[in-house]
Parts: C-alpha cells; sequence; structure tokens
C-alpha cells in the first residue's frame, strides 16, 4: 500500500508491530476483523488451480485464511512495504503462497481473483478499476473492502492527512458500482459497519458484455 504522492509506505505501516497495535484499542478494535469476516463470506468457488491476487497483503492475516480456503491455488500476495513483507513471512509462508514486494500499479499476469482491504483509499478509483480490468481473467472476481464519506471516516481521512500527510479517498458505495458498471461488471455491495463505513464489493464481469475497448 502505498499513498499517491509515491513517496513510499505511509510512516506507520512500515512498522508491523505499530501498525497491528493500533487495531488492539477503541474504535479500531474490530476493524480488521469484521472487514476480513465480510471478505471471507464474499469469497467465490473457483477452479482448484486458479491464481488469486491479494492486494495490500500487509501482516498476511487474510492471506492465510485465503490460503486455507484455497489450498490448491496460486496466490501472490503484494504489499510495497518490506517491512510489513518480512513480518507476514514470521511464522513461515504457506506453500500455495508467494510474498511480493511491489505496487499494485506494477502488477502484471491474469488473476481469477483479486482481494483486498485497506488499500483501495489511497489511489484514484478509476486507476482501481483500470487495473483490475486489465489484471482479472474474462469470468474472474474481485473482492474489494473498502469505506464511504461518514462521520467517523472523515475523522480517519483527517488524522491520516495531518499525522502521515496521506490522502484518503472515500467512495460512495454507488460510485464504485458506477464506475465498474461503466467498465463492463455487475457487483454487489455488503456493508459492514454503516457507522464507520465500511463495505465490501463484489465485482464480476457482466455475462453478456464484452470488456469494453481500451
Amino acid at each position: 500500500m502505498t499513498d499517491d504522492s509515491s513517496e513510499g509506505p505511509i510512516s506507520y505501516y512500515v512498522y508491523p508491530k505499530a501498525y497491528l497495535s493500533h487495531f488492539q484499542i477503541p474504535p479500531f478494535g474490530r476493524w480488521l476483523t469484521n472487514n476480513h469476516r465480510s471478505m471471507a463470506d464474499a469469497l467465490p468457488p473457483l477452479p482448484a488451480d486458479a491464481r488469486i491476487l491479494e492486494v495490500g497483503s500487509g501482516p498476511g492475516q487474510f492471506t492465510r485464511q485465503l490460503a486455507r480456503s484455497y489450498p490448491k491455488a496460486n496466490i501472490v500476495a503484494i504489499d510495497s512495504s518490506r517491512g510489513m513483507v518480512r513480518f507476514s513471512r514470521r511464522d513461515g509462508t504457506p506453500d500455495n503462497v508467494e510474498f511480493r514486494i511491489t505496487d499494485f500499479r506494477d502488477v502484471e499476469g491474469v488473476y481469477d481473483l483479486i482481494v483486498g482491504s485497506g488499500c483501495w483509499e489511497f489511489l484514484p478509483l478509476d486507476r482501481c478499476i483500470d487495473q483490475i480490468e486489465r489484471l482479472l481473467a474474462p469470468d474472474g472476481v474481485a473482492v474489494i473492502n473498502t469505506i464511504g464519506p461518514t462521520l467517523w471516516a472523515r475523522t480517519h481521512q483527517l488524522f491520516f492527512a495531518l499525522a502521515f500527510r496521506a490522502r484518503v479517498r472515500l467512495f460512495l458505495p454507488g460510485a464504485v458500482e458506477d464506475a465498474l458498471v461503466r467498465r463492463g461488471f455487475t457487483s454487489t455491495v455488503h456493508p459492514v459497519n454503516p457507522r464507520e463505513g465500511t463495505y465490501t464489493v463484489v465485482a464480476r464481469r457482466a455475462t453478456d458484455t464484452p470488456p469494453p475497448a481500451r
């Protein structure tokens, strides 16, 4: 995960233990747990040998959940923070997972599933969907967990701007859906915490709509 200034990971994000510690205190206490549960509930059935891309894998908690859910899949878990990737390998790497230090904007390949949480807010929405469209297999699925412009989220946004000089973008679910529809996707939105504004979007290419011309 990087901010849009291309200056590298947000300052606190390069220290994994500090990053994890703030999820142990209110109001962040169940942030990761709730978002990960929502994403896990939205995971689709896939071919046994599917290729999966996890964006912003961070400390690797959800990566290991993916590895258990799809034990024969080829999972590429990316993060732009060297410290986070090193930390995610601390207890060993599952046999079907490859952790990579890279930015989402630099990824190549074709994937049956693209999934991620806590990273989409640091890039322009259209740029994220550009990359999803480019990387996703024709019958693939994207599971995107992000946050909308609630009062709580705007406080979160201001904190990141003041403390880390990082821009956090807050996307209305309807704006995400409209952007996906324009690219030939169908989508469903699953609210996670209405007060916080968190939600998970599951996007698929519309079966009767070819991918748009690039």
